[in-house]
């Protein structure tokens, strides 16, 4: 028994010092993307780019508890009267309510959140026809959540009002869309998810199928959030569960097939850049190159870390593949806490390099290395909810 106690105890020494590490790796990421400007103009502090940096701070604020990241969340907020972009139906702009509504229940000042309550009630009320999540053609994609974006976006956000208001409404109407856009967007073979309706039908010249690598990030994170809000007796709770098994399965594959553990941007066709013009009448391919894409496989070994640490994943599967992730991730940090290899704005699968960096790269990040400090807090292993492996598992693999 004392030997087991002495080989307890150095295990989580070593735990700790893992902790420190991600700590301060975590301190030079968050210096270096706060000296940052030059998007500034180009996107706006409170649009959906800076909005996921934000959302990420404020996951690490909750993990590790640092004063000096909360400070500049709410200095943000009052920066900006607490209001959110223009277009109140528009998933993207309303991003930052998740920010905002976290930082109510740190103060309880009911200005934070009076913009935003306003904004989602009149989503909830407006006169306007039943859902369309059609892409191409429609007039109000942007009114509805017809990309895959938009599920990180705005259910959390009508999720995160639930939780402060006990009002059912918002997460019915999180829900309720939640189903209806995957419902279309989802590939009920390959358990991943289109962009949007203009992929449907498009393959590449090897005959892949086009799943963007980022895009399943959003949604794959989105799925940890909404199951962090959704009661555990809910009706539709096994839904987002299965739906969350069934993708972290495919992607578990994906990652297999790669030779570092990071995933490509083109998920099922590696190094394939395969996108359309900016007018989206022209589908584009252009040669193969071997290289990661690093705002979803952070997204991805997010969603690992947080399914393993909350009983949804099975550690035996999981443990390997998402520490290999974390690990290669973060060989991608310079000496300044510069995040590369992240594709800039778009849609698709489209070219890139190894200076290439985003805000909302560096909160996907911040996602994942919150959820890795859980990791390493908690050695022992929690039980895998239930579930048929048959039918979670990918069936083609």
């Amino acid at each position: 028994i004392f030997i087991l106690f002495l080989g307890f105890l150095n295990y989580s020494q070593e735990r700790n010092d893992s902790i420190e590490n991600v700590v301060s790796l975590i301190d030079n990421v968050i210096n270096w993307q706060n000296q940052q400007t030059d998007h500034i103009n180009k996107y706006t502090l409170t649009n959906w780019q800076f909005a996921t940096y934000y959302i990420g701070l404020m996951k690490v604020f909750k993990t590790i508890g640092n004063d000096d990241y909360i400070d500049y969340l709410f200095k943000v907020g009052e920066a900006h009267k607490w209001e959110t972009q223009p277009d109140m139906y528009h998933a993207d702009k309303i991003a930052i309510s998740q920010v905002y509504i976290d930082l109510y229940k740190e103060s309880g000042k009911e200005e934070l959140i009076k913009n935003t309550k306003w904004v989602l009630n009149a989503n909830l009320t407006r006169d306007k026809p039943l859902p369309d999540v059609r892409y191409e053609g429609n007039p109000y994609r942007q009114e509805w959540w017809s990309w895959c974006d938009a599920l990180f976006m705005a259910p959390p956000t009508f999720g995160k009002m639930y939780q402060i208001t006990k009002n059912e409404k918002y997460l019915d109407y999180a829900i309720d869309n939640w189903l209806i856009t995957t419902d279309y967007l989802w590939d009920k073979k390959e358990h991943l998810i289109y962009r949007d309706d203009r992929y449907f039908g498009k393959k590449t010249s090897s005959g892949k199928k086009i799943f963007w690598s980022r895009g399943n990030g959003w949604v794959f994170a989105g799925l940890v959030h909404m199951l962090e809000i959704i009661p555990k007796n809910h009706s539709k709770r096994k839904f987002f569960v299965d739906q969350f098994q069934k993708m972290a399965y495919r992607l578990l594959d994906l990652q297999e097939r790669t030779s570092d553990g990071l995933w490509r941007s083109n998920l099922l066709d590696p190094g394939i850049f395969a996108y359309l013009n900016r007018t989206g009448d022209e589908f584009i391919e252009t040669a193969k190159v071997d290289i990661p894409e690093n705002s979803g496989s952070a997204f991805f070994c997010y969603g690992f870390a947080w399914g393993i640490n909350n009983g949804l994943l099975e550690p035996d599967l999981f443990e390997k593949p998402m520490v290999k992730a974390w690990t290669e991730l973060i060989k991608h940090i310079n000496k300044d806490g510069r995040l590369g290899y992240v594709q800039p704005v778009g849609k698709d699968p489209k070219p890139y390099g190894a200076e290439s960096w985003q805000e909302f790269g560096t909160g996907a990040f911040l996602l994942a290395a919150s959820e890795y400090i859980n990791f390493l807090r908690n050695p022992i292993k929690k039980d895998p909810v239930a579930y048929k492996k048959g039918l979670i598992y990918y069936e083609n693999k």
